[in-house]
């Protein structure tokens, strides 16, 4: 009799709980969350996000539904890099960001083409936005080419991460690829911002045939005219200025002499 009345108690314990959670989460289709991630207001947004993920992992939709869902989230990327940028509280602020940045990550790993430009467009935020685009090596370096040689400086300095990863990566080691990659490296170590010139001796390292360069290098080393105000060094160099551009040079030509292999991350792709 007491093991009966334990296990009704169970049972009902057990629907009630399932009853408690199916009316804080009611289902949803794909095309209400979609709906969702469309809203005027982030935080129905973020909840968009979260069941679209969820859905997407579940692969229980059609594939009518899982496309809308992972367009989705793909669009989602460029409405959340522009409310980024947008003045909130600082709880919301941080909140934000950390739903952003999962954002990102989850479109990331979509492995899917049709986020490239979503991607490109927030290179700045990191690894996983670089390494997103990276991965799609020869698909995605036209459209990187065009944003390093474009009017956005921020933008230019930060697609130049996502040639990093192809070279380091290797997802870009085709001749036509790379010959597409020393001739707008070339053009960044002459560009009039220093943060590209900078970025550029960076991608530098991990070029097969980085000795190419060491002419350019060199001049760089000697001339680069960037230099940080107001700050001093204790070495002799530069008589004690710093010029970044000219260190980042020397380091790498120091490297080049030493056949000094560049290392690879021991980080993936994505997930």
């Amino acid at each position: 009799m007491r093991k009966t009345v334990v296990v009704l108690l169970l049972l009902t314990a057990v629907t009630t709980i399932a009853s408690a959670q199916k009316q804080n989460n009611p289902d949803l289709s794909a095309s209400q969350v979609v709906s969702l991630m469309k809203s005027q207001a982030w935080t129905d947004r973020e909840k968009g996000f979260k069941v679209a993920v969820a859905m997407l992992r579940g692969g229980a939709q059609s594939r009518s539904d899982e496309d809308n869902l992972r367009m989705g989230l793909i669009q989602l990327v460029m409405v959340e890099e522009h409310e980024a940028a947008t003045p909130s509280s600082s709880d919301d602020g941080e909140r934000h960001e950390e739903y952003f940045a999962a954002l990102v990550e989850a479109v990331a790993n979509l492995h899917d083409a049709r986020a490239i430009p979503s991607l490109l467009a927030v290179a700045g935020t990191g690894g996983m936005a670089t390494r997103g685009v990276a991965r799609f090596g020869k698909l995605a370096l036209d459209a990187v080419i065009v944003d390093i040689r474009g009017q956005d400086l921020q933008r230019s300095g930060d697609s130049l991460w996502i040639l990093r990863d192809m070279l380091a990566f290797r997802t870009a080691s085709d001749p036509e690829s790379q010959a597409k990659i020393k001739d707008v490296l070339r053009y960044c170590l002459g560009h009039p911002e220093s943060r590209v010139r900078g970025n550029a001796i960076s991608v530098l390292e991990y070029l097969d045939d980085r000795e190419d360069f060491v002419p350019a290098l060199r001049y760089l080393a000697d001339r680069d005219p960037y230099k940080l105000v107001g700050e001093r060094s204790n070495d002799s160099q530069d008589n004690g200025e710093i010029y970044p551009v000219r260190r980042g040079a020397r380091i790498l030509l120091s490297k080049i002499t030493k056949h000094e292999k560049p290392v690879v991350p021991k980080i993936p792709m994505t997930n």
